[in-house]
């Protein structure tokens, strides 16, 4: 019979010194299939703020790591950090820099930058909501994709397979994507109930060059407090690209249960 576990462990610690402004956030999850087909996949997702005066630094990091049988089947890192400055409370100039990697499609990796706004609003104890939009500079770094007919509607020869010496490269890494574009992100938070929370985090890259070529990430969470310091809830996340390369699905998805630490 088949076993299958699903354990989470995500803890969130919260750090607000006064002189520092200093706020942190951390989930971890976990997930194990036992049985006939062996399985593990571990998430991360971290936050650090820092403000000071009319200053605000946040960088993020998302991390997917799994194995099947003992051979990785997901690696995925996802960094941002950005920089505002606010004129009022409800609205400040920003800039992003931005990082993707994924060796599970035929990028090297994704970058961008640019300057952009950030627009408050709504901000109290039931809800906040974030809107922010910038004009980017984007470089999508092709891998290099192999296929055992020489033509991109035959086998592709994927990563973690290792080409042979008859395989033939269809697409090479210097063949890199640079435009210009622009980027909208969405921060929501509600307070369904007093131990109730949801979140939700939704950003959208496009070109200009190419509207078809644009990419999509979203998050959604629950959170429900069984104690002071513990939550219970649950995850979805979703990584959609509009254009992908050869070989490539057009979206990856994660739900995971979690058990929270608010300290």
């Amino acid at each position: 019979m088949k076993k299958i576990l699903l354990s989470s462990l995500a803890f969130a610690t919260l750090i607000q010194a006064a002189p520092l402004g200093l706020v942190t956030h951390t989930e971890f999850g976990y997930i194990q299939n036992n049985g006939n087909t062996e399985d593990e996949t571990m998430t991360l997702d971290a936050k650090l703020t820092k403000e000071w005066e009319k200053h605000i630094s946040t960088t993020t990091l998302i991390g997917q790591y799994g194995t099947e049988n003992n051979t990785e089947n997901k690696n995925k890192w996802i960094f941002n950090t950005q920089y505002d400055y606010k004129f009022i409370d409800s609205f400040a100039f920003n800039y992003l820099v931005g990082y993707k990697t994924d060796k599970f499609t035929s990028f090297d990796y994704q970058a961008f930058t640019g300057p952009g706004a950030k627009y408050i609003p709504i901000s109290n104890k039931t809800q906040t909501l974030n809107i922010s939009a910038n004009i980017l500079y984007s470089i999508d770094a092709k891998a290099d994709i192999y296929s055992s007919d020489g033509t991109d509607t035959g086998v592709i020869v994927a990563y973690p397979n290792t080409p042979s010496t008859t395989d033939t490269k269809i697409i090479g890494s210097g063949i890199d994507d640079k435009y210009t574009g622009y980027r909208a992100a969405l921060d929501y938070s509600l307070q369904m109930l007093e131990n109730l929370k949801f979140t939700q985090v939704l950003t959208y890259r496009n070109s200009f060059k190419d509207s078809k070529n644009y990419f999509l990430y979203s998050k959604s969470g629950i959170s429900s407090k069984i104690s002071d310091i513990f939550s219970a809830g649950l995850s979805y996340s979703y990584d959609y690209v509009n254009l992908p390369q050869s070989g490539d699905k057009n979206f990856d998805s994660v739900l995971t249960a979690t058990l929270s630490l608010d300290y």
